[in-house]
């Protein structure tokens, strides 16, 4: 798996540099992944290739993929609505929403997806 980080690069490795900027991913071995890990470069140029080479989307794709791995993360741990690893997958979603808004979709659609969270505080109903 590899990993590359360099904004004054060019061809593949910016483009895979700059989708690690927007969602977080700069250093290697500190990941956004819910286990600590990185995209590799090859999964964000995949992104990349799917979401008809914008990087914003492919950002947006990231994020979306982030978001899944967040909440299935937090179903594992039974952690409950209120916890942080909760909260991690829905900022994830709403921060993939906004590029969406603002970009769209790689098959040239700009559908909206409407998703909203209510966060209770502990035993209160």
């Amino acid at each position: 798996m590899a990993f590359t980080y360099d904004l004054s690069a060019d061809g593949d490795v910016l483009v895979i540099s700059k989708i690690r900027l927007q969602i977080g991913d700069t250093k290697e071995g500190s990941g956004p992944r819910p286990d600590g890990s990185n995209f590799s470069d090859e999964e964000l140029l995949e992104l990349h290739s799917d979401e008809g080479a914008h990087v914003k989307r492919a950002a947006a794709a990231a994020l979306e993929v982030l978001a899944n791995e967040w909440s299935a993360h937090a179903g594992n741990h039974k952690l409950g609505p209120e916890s942080e690893t909760f909260l991690q997958a829905a900022e994830y979603r709403l921060q993939a929403q906004r590029l969406r808004d603002r970009y769209g979709h790689g098959d040239g659609q700009a559908t909206a997806v409407a998703f909203s969270i209510a966060v209770k505080p502990a035993g209160k109903t």
